[in-house]
């Protein structure tokens, strides 16, 4: 490892950048809503599944810890290209949808980012955030008001807009990775991987609770309803709240397979993922752009 970087970082946002291409595929209906959806079988729908439980939220996790604190002014100066980044693709994508589709663009439809873009925004508000927030504040209180919000925020009627649904229900990744991904990662790197019987037993009760829930629950458990979108009735809160706990426990474990390799110097996934935003926003979309018509 050169320097103070973190090749296995690099590597595992690769991962997961795969991955969100993976599990949008048989969700396609394609940058472009031509209605090419892809028929999938059992097996490839509950994969898909299992990665939204953990890909965004571990990607929001690491954006968090990579993110330093800086002066407001600074910050916002250092962010701006992230919402130059934004407008550009949004553009593009609302074009393309009129040319291509003929899709009429109503103000609610131009107000809300479509495919990934919601991240770039997202990103913006809670690198400010951060920045805008008291140097020396609790670290408990900043997660746990952010958790707060987040269960509260699916009382309020908004859904994509501004991406401010994602901004509130994604933020305890965030902060956890903001304030408590240094510690979390030393664990992992010195091996102490072993958390205390109480916390099996808590872990487990949760994965348990969540699973009975869905089965006798009407509620549609998929990632999109249960932590972008208002709750459709009260019990949308519980979800929320065991979605919260459970992806955390598996970003947790997934940090732990990926610290096994001790040397991701030379690998090729860390040197792809050094270039996050590019991979993440040029390839992907366009990739997701065209395959439709592959498909066809």
């Amino acid at each position: 490892m050169a320097g103070n970087r973190d090749y296995s970082l690099d590597a595992l946002k690769m991962i997961l950048i795969i991955l969100v291409i993976y599990a949008h595929i048989p969700l396609l209906n394609g940058l472009i809503p031509i209605g090419a959806n892809v028929e999938c079988d059992a097996l490839t729908w509950h994969s898909v599944k299992g990665i939204y439980a953990f890909h965004m939220p571990l990607f929001v996790f690491l954006s968090g810890y990579l993110t330093k604190r800086k002066l407001l002014a600074v910050q916002f100066g250092k962010s701006q290209k992230l919402i130059k980044l934004f407008v550009v693709f949004h553009i593009v994508d609302l074009v393309l949808k009129w040319i291509v589709a003929g899709v009429r663009h109503s103000l609610h439809g131009i107000v809300c980012p479509s495919f990934a873009l919601w991240y770039l925004l997202c990103l913006f508000y809670w690198r400010i955030l951060i920045s805008a927030l008291p140097e020396n504040i609790n670290k408990k209180y900043a997660v746990s008001y952010s958790v707060l919000l987040s269960l509260l925020v699916g009382f309020i009627p908004i859904q994509g807009e501004f991406g401010f649904q994602r901004f509130f229900s994604f933020m305890p990744y965030f902060f956890l990775g903001h304030y408590y991904g240094r510690s979390v990662l030393k664990t992992v790197d010195n091996k102490v991987v072993l958390p205390p019987p109480r916390t099996y037993l808590l872990s487990g009760l949760i994965v348990i609770v969540l699973f009975v829930a869905i089965l006798i629950s009407s509620f549609n458990p998929r990632w999109l309803v249960v932590i972008i979108s208002p709750y459709p009735d009260f019990k949308g809160l519980f979800f929320r709240l065991m979605f919260l706990c459970g992806s955390s426990i598996l970003c947790y474990l997934i940090l732990i397979v990926c610290k096994f390799k001790r040397d991701w110097s030379r690998n090729i996934l860390a040197k792809v993922g050094s270039e996050t935003l590019f991979f993440i926003y040029y390839i992907p979309m366009y990739f997701m752009l065209l395959l439709p018509f592959g498909l066809r």
